[in-house]
């Protein structure tokens, strides 16, 4: 198909970058790709990779847009091979919103709330 998407990368307004770059890399393990500093030397843009999962993150002081505070009516899902492995690991490294979980819909899952409040759940198909 000519006109092939070759990823997706959500790109998310925060309010305090340096500490959600520590958040995704030191408790998920997610890697810097890529980082903007503004003037001052305080990071105001990265690009995180995680396996095949990408999510950028700018600083509210360096772009308000949109304006107001940061916010996202929806989740960041991803699809880990071992769904329990992960639960063990970041049970008591996050604020839980929801334990794992069989779904209805045929998905073993839990949701935690990363640094900045945004829902981050990982799900697996029993």
């Amino acid at each position: 198909m000519p006109l092939e998407i070759t990823g997706l990368s959500p790109m998310l307004k925060v309010s305090n970058l340096a500490q959600t770059i520590k958040f995704y890399t030191q408790t998920l393990g997610f890697t810097v790709q890529n980082q903007m500093n503004d003037d001052s030397g305080k990071p105001s843009w990265c690009a995180l990779k995680w396996g095949v999962a990408s999510l950028m993150f700018y600083s509210a002081e360096s772009l308000d847009q949109p304006p107001g505070p940061s916010a996202m009516t929806g989740v960041v899902y991803f699809n880990p091979a071992d769904v329990r492995a992960l639960w063990e690991h970041l049970r008591d490294r996050a604020e839980v919103a929801w334990p794992v979980l069989e779904m209805p819909y045929g998905m073993l899952e839990f949701s935690i709330f990363d640094c900045n409040g945004y829902i981050l759940s990982f799900g697996q198909e029993v």
